[in-house]
């Protein structure tokens, strides 16, 4: 099925506008989509993902949840949480998520081509600011914790620099 010049994607707490799109159905059932100038967000109690590529594909399992995203061109994953934000800018972006009847989670994220993940603290009502946290490389791979909720590793495959920056005054990166 060709969707043009515009698509729109809403299931449950995911929410996609898109500019043309070809999806492929099986069954009754979607199998993929190749999506031109996506820009899309899932908005959860307690985390909200924000996701953007001049050209995206998706894979969805047999309950049509999404299993696999790839981003192309200008890349983009914003995840915000209770304690941290964190913003990754590449080429682009494979995303991998562990499927049930009934949700996608985030299990594994690889970007390749001038990488950037940021990660900016939540201040939460009376707590202090932590540090700014910048790492770039041209590949860097991110493995999330059970229920994806909050990173478990990362590393790249290659050099990198990891910037961090203070948030406050006299803290741990002020000199």
């Amino acid at each position: 099925m060709i969707l043009y010049p515009w698509s729109k994607l809403t299931r449950d707490t995911l929410h996609m506008e898109a500019g043309s799109s070809v999806v492929i159905l099986e069954a009754g059932r979607v199998k993929n989509a190749d999506i031109q100038t996506a820009r899309g967000v899932k908005d959860d109690p307690g985390r909200k993902v924000e996701f953007a590529a001049e050209q995206l594909f998706m894979d969805f399992s047999d309950e049509m949840q999404v299993s696999k995203l790839r981003g192309d061109r200008n890349a983009k994953l914003i995840s915000t949480a209770r304690t941290a934000r964190t913003t990754v800018t590449s080429d682009h972006l494979d995303l991998d998520f562990v499927t049930t009847a009934k949700d996608s989670t985030l299990s594994n994220a690889v970007a390749t081509g001038k990488s950037v993940a940021q990660s900016d603290p939540v201040t939460l009502p009376g707590g202090e600011p932590g540090e700014t946290r910048i790492l770039r490389s041209e590949t860097i791979r991110m493995k999330m914790r059970a229920g994806g909720e909050e990173i478990d590793n990362v590393e790249t495959a290659g050099p990198g620099t990891l910037d961090f920056l203070p948030n406050r005054p006299g803290g741990p990166s002020d000199f």
